[in-house]
């Protein structure tokens, strides 16, 4: 798997915070 930095690096910003919700678990 790609280190999540480099994933949220290449990703646009909506897709971070897309992102950043699912790599959160709730």
């Amino acid at each position: 798997m790609m280190d999540p930095i480099v994933i949220k690096r290449v990703l646009p910003c909506s897709k971070r915070k897309l992102f950043d919700a699912w790599s959160k678990p709730s």
